[in-house]
């Protein structure tokens, strides 16, 4: 039986400038709230970090951020596995869902072009306008994996 627990993941992707830019090379760091099965983590114990226990209050309550510090290949390896969850009602950006899906992006890319209207209206994909980023829903990626 999978038990998650939410966790924020961290990894950083090196991004690397076209051959004719200028530009030296950087690295990003996402820092995103997930769902991880914590009791099935132990044969990566070694790669996945436990990064920093955080201990903060919002709105009356005290709050514990744990955050797991790991390679991308790891994340998308434990998603892959459903050891690794996009939280169901929340909202991602594509650069972030893009990351961890990899080669399941593309599917993503096709049901939008198939089913994008329907999507919209149902609230499982938006578009903020002025720069027309998209966002996902976790449940629309969580159920990538499970449908294939």
């Amino acid at each position: 039986m999978n038990t998650y627990s939410k966790v924020t993941i961290k990894f950083g992707y090196k991004k690397t400038p076209g051959t004719n830019s200028k530009r030296k090379p950087k690295t990003i760091t996402y820092t995103e709230s997930m769902e991880l099965d914590l009791s099935k983590i132990k044969p990566y114990s070694e790669s996945i970090e436990k990064s920093l226990n955080n201990t903060f209050v919002t709105e009356m309550r005290i709050v514990d951020e744990i955050i797991y510090k790991s390679p991308l290949n790891i994340w998308r390896e434990l998603y892959e596995k459903e050891i690794l969850r996009f939280i169901e009602d929340r909202r991602y950006s594509s650069k972030f869902a893009r990351k961890i899906l990899y080669n399941k992006y593309k599917i993503l890319t096709l049901l939008y072009e198939n089913m994008g209207q329907e999507l919209i209206k149902n609230k499982m994909i938006s578009y903020f306008e002025p720069t027309k980023s998209r966002s996902y829903k976790g449940k629309f990626l969580n159920s990538i994996t499970q449908n294939n």
